[in-house]
């Protein structure tokens, strides 16, 4: 297990995923507090939302669907502070170690398409914007440090 980011409303680790029948793989598990859970029972349903744009990408013919980091499961576990949402989340990729120079331009300009690509389903066949992506330099310093056991 391996964390990824390290916010207040949630936790984000990196875990190894075995399903009968398939390769191993790797999968983000957002681990939400026990604050944020009741939240979301009270005044949002972002797992519902997740389901809802894993259906709506399964259907849709818009190419950013494919950019879209797919809900794959969700448990609930229980801590002293109470219950807490987990969802299971497909990896979104691993970044080149970032050296002095930064990113190569060439990575910079794909991802940039993905994720304007992401957007638009999101938008156009969603009909919801994205406010909540972390800054892409937190996530790529963290990336770049992985190594899978």
């Amino acid at each position: 297990m391996q964390y990824l980011l390290w916010p207040s409303y949630d936790d984000y680790v990196l875990c190894p995923w075995h399903q009968r029948g398939r390769e191993r793989q790797y999968v983000a598990v957002k681990i939400l507090t026990a604050h944020a859970t009741q939240v979301q029972r009270q005044l949002s349903n972002e797992l519902g939302f997740l389901q809802l744009v894993k259906n709506l990408a399964a259907e849709s013919r818009n190419p950013g669907r494919t950019h879209i980091v797919t809900l794959i499961d969700s448990f609930e576990v229980s801590s002293t502070q109470g219950r807490h949402l987990c969802l299971v989340h497909e990896t979104m990729g691993l970044f080149p170690k970032v050296n002095s120079l930064g990113l190569p331009v060439r990575l910079v300009k794909v991802v940039a398409r993905q994720l304007l690509m992401a957007l638009d389903f999101l938008h156009r066949e969603c009909h919801v914007i994205h406010t909540g992506a972390p800054p892409l330099s937190r996530i790529v310093g963290v990336m770049s440090e992985l190594k899978y056991h």
